[in-house]
């Protein structure tokens, strides 16, 4: 018994059904390690994509405020009475 290679002393110890499922059980297992590391690289392209989202929303929220401001600004520019200057200014 001595001279068997250490996976023939595996199955002569447990039985065959048991390194089966053993083997199996290993298989399924490093197969679900890869899927783990994908699904960490997907999670990180993801959290990429959310920062990179939010950070053009931000500039986007501050671009419109600049250019409803330079409206403003037209708006009153050409008004010609105090009530015209002061509609400039209502929100809708």
């Amino acid at each position: 018994m001595n001279s068997l290679p250490m996976w023939a002393k595996f199955v002569a110890y447990l039985g065959f059904p048991i390194a089966v499922a053993t083997l199996l059980l290993w298989v399924v297992v490093k197969q679900l390690e890869g899927h783990n590391a994908l699904l960490l690289l997907h999670d990180i392209k993801v959290d990429t994509h959310l920062q990179q989202t939010i950070k053009t929303s931000e500039d986007m929220h501050f671009t419109m405020h600049q250019l409803t401001y330079v409206l403003q600004v037209m708006c009153q520019n050409g008004a010609t009475t105090p009530q015209d200057r002061n509609r400039c200014l209502e929100k809708p």
